[in-house]
C-alpha cells in the first residue's frame, strides 16, 4: 500500500476523536469542593457579618426579616429540632439559625437563589435546598398550630373585609414582596 500523504478513514476518525477529547478537557470548568467565594462564608457572609448588629437594633431586624427578633427566636425554638443537620467529617453543617435566616430573607424579599448564594456565601443549589427544606418543616410542624381551619363563613367575612378596605371584590388578601405566576383557569377568558 502506497503512502501518498493522506490518512486512512480509521486514522482520521482516531485523530478526530483525540482532538475532540482534548478540546472537551480544556473547556471543562474547574470544579471545587467548596468554591473560594463560598469558603469565606464565615468571614464575609451576610449572616455572619450583620446578624449581631441586626439583633441589637429591633427596627433594622424587623426591616430585614419582616418579623421581630422575639418572633424569630420563638420560630427558631419551634423549628430547631427539625431543621438541624449533623456535621460530617467533610464539612460543618449550616446552623439552624442561619438556615432560618436564609429562608426568611428569601420570603421577605423575593430575591433569587443566586442573590442568596452571593449574599450568604453558599451554593445556589444549597440556598434552594435550605429554603425548600425549612418551608416544608414550617408547614409540616406548625401549620396546625398557627393556621386555623376556616369555615366558609370565615372566608366570606375575610373577603367582605378586604372588599371594604381595598375595594377588591372576591379577594382574600394581597401578597407583597413575592411574584407568583398564575395560569388562568380554563374557560375564564
Amino acid at each position: 500500500m502506497e503512502s501518498d500523504g493522506w490518512l486512512s478513514t480509521d486514522e482520521e476518525a482516531a485523530l478526530m476523536y483525540i482532538l475532540h477529547t482534548r478540546q472537551r478537557k480544556r473547556r471543562r470548568r474547574k470544579r471545587y469542593w467548596v468554591h473560594p467565594l463560598n469558603a469565606a462564608r464565615i468571614d464575609v457572609g451576610q449572616y455572619h457579618t450583620i446578624m449581631n448588629e441586626l439583633k441589637a437594633d429591633g427596627d433594622k431586624f424587623f426591616n430585614y426579616f419582616r418579623m421581630s427578633h422575639n418572633s424569630f427566636k420563638e420560630l427558631l425554638e419551634l423549628l430547631e429540632p427539625h431543621i438541624k443537620k449533623k456535621d460530617t467529617n467533610m464539612r460543618r453543617s449550616i446552623a439552624p439559625e442561619e438556615r432560618l435566616a436564609i429562608t426568611l430573607r428569601y420570603l421577605a424579599t423575593g430575591c433569587s437563589f443566586r442573590d442568596l448564594h452571593y449574599s450568604f456565601r453558599i451554593g445556589h443549589n444549597t440556598a434552594y435546598g435550605i429554603v425548600f427544606d425549612v418551608c416544608d418543616k414550617i408547614w409540616r410542624h406548625l401549620h396546625e398550630r398557627l393556621i386555623p381551619v376556616l369555615t366558609q363563613q370565615d372566608w366570606l367575612n375575610i373577603a367582605e373585609d378586604f372588599k371594604i378596605r381595598n375595594n377588591f371584590l372576591n379577594c382574600l388578601g394581597a401578597i407583597d414582596g413575592k411574584h407568583i405566576r398564575l395560569i388562568k383557569p380554563y374557560g375564564t377568558g
